[in-house]
């Protein structure tokens, strides 16, 4: 677009150049005509018609028509450009739709989540008793501790599996014996 604008600028100086020497022309074309006129008047001698320089006529016209070409392909640029634009505009305008359903649907779940929680919150009940506190903890630690072993287990060879379990057995039997399960 630089190099059509640096053209039109060079184009738009010649025609320039042109016209003012077709206008300069045209006033020494004025003079000439009557002095001719004057002459004519003064010797009775025939009329001659004064022919304008070809070249600059040339040059002229030329001129024009690539100044006419430029404001062409400047107008043919201006519409694509208007084009894109409202392409542009119309995809911001879809995304940011796309991005309000998308805030919307986000703010229904994390409704959804405070719900949820607080519904937990209500369920919770408060631990009050230290046995009960401990019992929590030891619980858990026996869970894990029980994955572990079966996982050790599991790792080992049938004849030693075996005897692992028939040890498990034996401790969980004196357990529920102990407890009252």
């Amino acid at each position: 677009m630089r190099r059509h604008k640096n053209e039109k600028k060079a184009l738009s100086e010649k025609y320039s150049e042109a016209l003012t020497t077709a206008k300069g022309l045209a006033k020494e074309n004025k003079v000439l005509e009557a002095k001719l006129e004057d002459a004519q008047k003064a010797a009775g001698t025939p009329e001659v018609v004064y022919q304008p320089d070809m070249q600059t006529v040339a040059d002229l016209q030329a001129a024009q028509k690539r100044n006419q070409e430029l404001e062409e392909e400047d107008s043919k640029k201006a519409a694509r450009i208007s084009e894109l634009e409202e392409k542009l505009k119309a995809k911001k305008e879809k995304d940011e739709k796309k991005k309000s359903l998308e805030l919307e649907a986000a703010e229904r779940k994390l409704k959804e989540m405070a719900a949820e929680l607080e519904e937990a919150k209500a369920k919770k009940t408060t631990i009050t008793d230290d046995s009960l506190l401990t019992f929590k903890v030891k619980f858990g630690d026996l869970q894990r501790l029980g994955s572990e072993i079966q996982a050790i287990i599991d790792a080992s060879d049938k004849e030693t599996a075996d005897k692992l379990r028939n040890a498990m057995r034996a401790v969980m039997t004196k357990w529920q014996e102990g407890m009252k399960l």
